[in-house]
């Protein structure tokens, strides 16, 4: 009996490790893309954003080396993500570096194989690790690239961006953590378990208990394993969520200043708030292209709703008795005010559901 219950315990063990390995190594792979995803489309976000600028700019006639102000832009552009490196725009005939946010940059040729990836069939180039004259030395870099294309649909040029996975790896490292973390603490959840049921079995042998008894211990014990089990995992969940935050946070600040941009411009040209027409599809639009997004909202300046993709509603919560509205837990909201002249007129606000992960993958 002894030696029959000794190798039972050892199976259920290894089965048990062999569970939360799967489980906790499973969890930490999705929220490991999630956050590798929303870092990437960032990035692209942003530079779609610079695109649109430069190729606005030379729908007005100029070509792309006769644009002005562009170093200023690219500024305000490493500026406005602490994880940017340098970004920079180079002419695809030459190859040779036309604006930097770096001035040393200018008139410096990029190398080859970004020439040839401008040119390539894809909106976006992607390089890690990358050496040569601009990243030596340098480690963990992303570089990130799309074409410009002028008036006559054809390619004349390259923006492109490095990027720092500085937060990238503090956020991975995190998560890193509290996997560990939590795969030691089911793993001891299993072997108390474990135990108390070989004690309760030796216990019975020689205290013997009425059925009625045994039932009561039995289920208390399994009540007990099953209820640590479903709060140690949504924990982990938790805490990987509350990880995600800065990145979370950072690309919502590059989708406000994508989502603002183009509603000032529709402001300055005299056209009121309420009246800008395709701005719930410009934003669903946005809001499809990333998953996270819950809703999108354009208020006047007293708060009021004026447009709306996705439901703000399922974010908030109102206390009955005090009338009080505020975010649910599990939710983000960020916004950025709407000027013309240096007044607000209005706001931009997203909502994030941090829970997107654990919905859709779990």
């Amino acid at each position: 009996m002894r030696s029959f219950s000794f190798f039972h315990a050892v199976g259920l063990c290894a089965l048990w490790c062999i569970a939360v390995l799967i489980y906790v190594g499973r969890a930490f792979v999705m929220y490991d893309i999630a956050v590798t995803g929303l870092n990437e489309t960032r990035a692209k976000a942003a530079l779609s954003g610079l695109r649109t600028f430069l190729q606005s700019e030379m729908d007005k006639g100029s070509d792309l080396i006769q644009l002005g102000g562009i170093r200023d832009r690219l500024l305000l552009f490493v500026r406005q993500d602490s994880d940017v490196e340098s970004v920079l725009v180079f002419d695809n005939r030459t190859g040779k570096i036309l604006f930097g946010s770096q001035s040393l940059q200018t008139g410096t040729p990029v190398p080859e194989k970004w020439r040839q990836k401008c040119d390539g069939q894809g909106t976006f180039f992607l390089e890690d690790n990358q050496d040569g004259p601009f990243f030596e030395g340098k480690k963990e870099k992303r570089i990130i690239g799309t074409p410009i294309y002028n008036a006559f649909n054809e390619k004349t040029g390259c923006v492109v961006a490095e990027y720092r996975s500085d937060t990238l790896t503090t956020v991975r490292n995190r998560m890193a953590e509290t996997s560990f973390a939590t795969t030691l603490k089911l793993l001891l959840i299993g072997l108390a378990c474990l135990l108390s049921v070989i004690a309760s079995v030796r216990f019975r042998e020689k205290f013997p208990l009425k059925k009625k008894e045994k039932a009561v211990a039995v289920s208390l014990l399994l009540l007990a394993f099953l209820s640590l089990i479903p709060m140690t995992l949504g924990n982990m969940k938790s805490v990987f969520e509350s990880d995600m935050k800065p990145v979370i946070s950072g690309k919502a600040k590059i989708i406000l200043s994508l989502l603002r941009e183009p509603t000032e411009k529709a402001v300055a040209a005299g056209v009121p708030l309420a009246d800008i027409n395709g701005a719930e599809s410009f934003f669903e639009q946005i809001r499809k292209n990333n998953p996270e997004i819950l809703f999108v909202l354009l208020t006047d300046k007293s708060g009021r709703v004026l447009h709306e993709a996705g439901s703000a509603a399922e974010a908030f919560f109102a206390d009955k008795l005090t009338g009080k509205v505020s975010l649910r837990e599990g939710y983000f909201s960020a916004a950025e005010p709407v000027r013309l002249n240096e007044d607000t007129v209005g706001w931009i606000q997203i909502g994030v559901n941090e829970r997107f992960v654990r919905e859709n993958r779990f």
